[in-house]
């Protein structure tokens, strides 16, 4: 995630689309998130192995599962990339023993 914003930072100064924009700004948004995110993760399970805190476990799991989310949110932004891209998938069936 970090390397992709990376690289979308130094392309930036070539005129940009509105969707590449817009891709772009979401992809910080979440890269952000994600890192907020993993450092509540792991704050509360530092906080639930050190102190055995009530509650602080649950609250790790959510972290955790709200990384996940962000990181699935982050790939989906893949969509603004690739809209005007068609995948094409030929495959030759000569000589081939199936």
């Amino acid at each position: 995630m970090l390397i992709t914003c990376r690289l979308w930072r130094s392309i930036k100064k070539y005129s940009l689309s509105p969707e590449d924009a817009k891709s772009h700004h979401w992809k910080v948004r979440f890269l952000l998130l994600n890192v907020c995110f993993c450092a509540f993760a792991g704050f509360f399970y530092w906080k639930h192995n050190m102190y055995c805190e009530s509650g602080s476990y649950t609250f790790f799991a959510l972290f955790e599962y709200l990384v996940v989310f962000s990181n699935m949110a982050f790939h989906l932004t893949a969509v603004w990339d690739f809209k005007s891209r068609e995948v094409v998938v030929i495959s030759s069936f000569e000589d081939k023993d199936f």
